[in-house]
């Protein structure tokens, strides 16, 4: 038989439940109710959601009264409310402190794995989850499709209120396709993968040059198209790579090929400039690479962030929170797209492995 509760009493218990204890220097605080058990069940409300809290009340006979206590409810979801923005890390307007509370979320975020520190220099945060670097060596650049995908990386970035050197490389996830695109979904990836062959953006280095024949020389458009052409076109110095002696003549060629005094100053001074710069785009192992790649990807995933980030200025936790938002949300497109629902839908190497969508929900959260 379930034992009720008068409403009298209950009034007591929630009085317990709900109130502070006025205490003074001289008396001990008297405990009015003793041995009600209500300590027991305000950790209860910590540990479990107000409506939970409330049910489980009823269940046990607790609130079996005439008429529906309704604020007793909202008192359950208020207190649980109140200890969850206790226990919430709250930085302050000082970047420093934003840091340290930092170091604090990183013992219960596995997405913070190392903060630096050093003396007269700025701090450094490599971001990045396990499942992130299994997900690149078994599933994302598989070799069991015909295609290969590179690791892009932007060199700086701003976001929020922060410049960000490396902060994130991005590749194609190969393993599934978007539904109204049908192209390879752009992931955000971890950072710092050591020994990576790497290219540099011929994008804004063309962007640069052309600017400066602009706005130092003066030439018009048609004459700043044709320099354009014989550094970054597909019969270039950057295309091919030219020696330092084979640059030096396309270079005297180019300023013989003008009357303008101007540009035969500015090549002579862009001359180690370009050799440098032949050196440093380094090619890749791998034959797919092209010498003009772009990272149109990177561009692409930072305006998406900065759309996440309606163009806020965040603190540096909300920032961190944010972005690992971003990439769970990613990664459970992909799980998603095993039981066929979703934005993504499994390439044909991958349909072996789709699970029927009725069968996938029978299954523990884990192994879904």
């Amino acid at each position: 038989m379930i034992p009720t509760v008068k409403y009298q009493e209950v009034k007591k218990m929630m009085f317990i439940l709900f109130s502070k204890t006025k205490t003074t220097r001289t008396e001990e605080p008297k405990e009015k109710y003793p041995n009600s058990g209500m300590t027991e069940e305000r950790e209860s409300v910590i540990a479990l959601a107000g409506a939970i809290f409330y049910k489980k009340m009823i269940n046990c006979g607790q609130l079996l009264i005439d008429k529906p206590n309704i604020v007793f409810r909202r008192q359950s979801y208020n207190i649980k409310g109140r200890t969850q923005t206790k226990v919430q890390v709250m930085p302050k307007a000082n970047f420093a402190d934003q840091v340290s509370a930092l170091e604090e979320l990183q013992h219960t975020m596995p997405f913070v794995k190392l903060i630096f520190r050093h003396y007269k220099k700025v701090p450094s945060v490599i971001l990045y989850t396990e499942e992130h670097i299994s997900d690149i060596k078994k599933r994302y650049c598989p070799p069991v499709t015909a295609e290969y995908t590179m690791l892009s990386f932007d060199k700086t970035f701003n976001l929020s209120n922060v410049h960000v050197t490396n902060f994130y490389n991005v590749y194609k996830c190969l393993a599934v396709k978007r539904r109204s695109t049908n192209d390879h979904p752009i992931f955000c990836g971890p950072l710092l993968l050591p020994q990576a062959p790497r290219l540099t953006c011929t994008r804004h280095l063309r962007q640069n040059f052309s600017h400066t024949l602009a706005d130092k020389a003066g030439l018009p458009k048609q004459e700043r198209q044709r320099f354009i052409t014989q550094v970054f076109g597909d019969n270039s110095i950057i295309a091919h790579g030219a020696d330092h002696m084979d640059i030096a003549d396309r270079l005297q060629h180019m300023a013989e090929s003008t009357e303008n005094r101007s540009v035969e100053k500015l090549i002579e001074i862009m001359s180690p400039l370009l050799v440098e710069i032949a050196k440093g785009l380094e090619r890749p192992r791998l034959h797919f690479a092209s010498p003009l790649w772009t990272n149109n990807n990177c561009e692409s995933l930072n305006h998406c962030l900065k759309q996440a980030l309606s163009c806020r200025s965040l603190k540096l936790v909300e920032l961190v929170q944010k972005l690992h938002s971003i990439i769970k949300t990613q990664h459970r497109e992909v799980q998603r797209a095993i039981c066929g629902v979703g934005e993504f839908v499994l390439v044909d190497e991958y349909q072996r492995f789709g699970v029927p969508k009725d069968v996938c929900y029978f299954y523990p959260g884990k192994q879904q």
